[in-house]
């Protein structure tokens, strides 16, 4: 949001939406949409700020969401982890340097494989076979809906968090209770599988 009240040229009504007079995004309608309606720009004019904000490297700088690096190394023990990310892989030289440079940054390797794609969980499908899944972890609605399309409405968890605070789905936790959920998961496919 600061980076696009700043390309914008920081005029009083995106500085008002950074000081918090414009309702916060809470993930109910799709980011661009809101962005749309919010700045009263075009599906254009955010693709060019999207477009910007990757070619400037932002990415390396984006929040990591509380508890996701111990809760990557408490289920990188008991399971195989796929990473999965719509950052485009074909846009931009620097997309994967950066993502690599994030993760990094973050403390996050030695996974089992990274995903690059809009339809990431379609690509993953490709890769792992489904019946592998057995939980899918995402912030955003719209990729826990595509997931539970792909894998079936067990899998996804929605991760509370501040920007999809007024979003409901059935299996909505905190980073914590996910980690328990997915090695409660894993240990149950594990006994089937040995069954």
């Amino acid at each position: 949001m600061r980076f696009t009240a700043a390309y914008l040229g920081g005029d009083e009504p995106t500085l008002n939406l950074l000081r918090g007079s414009t309702p916060v995004y809470g993930g109910v309608e799709p980011f661009r949409e809101y962005c749309c309606r919010t700045f009263d720009i075009t599906v254009d004019v955010f693709r060019d700020i999207k477009l910007a904000y990757r070619q400037g490297a932002q990415k390396r700088s984006m929040p990591i969401l509380p508890g996701a690096s111990v809760a990557y190394w408490q289920l990188h023990r008991s399971a195989e982890i796929w990473l999965t990310t719509t950052r485009p892989y074909l846009a931009l030289d620097t997309v994967m340097a950066d993502t690599l440079f994030w993760l990094e940054h973050h403390a996050i390797s030695d996974f089992a494989g990274l995903v690059f794609d809009d339809g990431k969980y379609a690509r993953l499908a490709e890769q792992v076979d489904p019946e592998r899944v057995v939980a899918v972890l995402d912030d955003y609605h719209e990729m826990y809906d595509a997931a539970a399309e792909i894998f079936g409405d067990d899998v996804p968890i929605l991760i509370n968090g501040k920007y999809n605070r007024d979003v409901m789905r059935p299996t909505m936790m905190s980073m914590k209770s996910a980690v328990r959920d997915c090695l409660n998961r894993v240990n149950s496919w594990m006994s089937a599988a040995h069954a």
